[in-house]
């Protein structure tokens, strides 16, 4: 049990010690070289539309989320919601 204890110490020790060299940090190849080239354009290009995309795909759920919010808000100020009529007509459909 103590054997145990050492060697997973020993390990962890070393472990750190290869992480921690900064040596072995090292950029790729497109980072490494020149920041002008058309490799690394293409890639701040790619960056870019990803951001795009993502930050359309936010901007909708932060829309839908504010639709709901205010939905609700003005079904608690009418007091009672309302139901469309192919709702009830559904409803008392199952119900028979």
């Amino acid at each position: 049990m103590k054997i145990r204890g050492w060697a997973s110490t020993i390990l962890m020790s070393v472990m750190a010690l290869l992480l921690g060299m900064p040596g072995t940090a090292g950029a790729c190849a497109t980072c490494f070289g020149a920041s002008d080239s058309a490799m690394a354009q293409g890639m701040n290009l790619g960056i870019l539309s990803l951001l795009g995309v993502i930050g359309g795909v936010l901007s909708g759920v932060i829309g839908f989320f504010t639709f709901l919010a205010l939905r609700a808000t003005r079904l608690r100020k009418s007091g009672r919601p309302k139901v469309d009529s192919w709702v009830a007509e559904s409803a008392g459909a199952k119900s028979r």
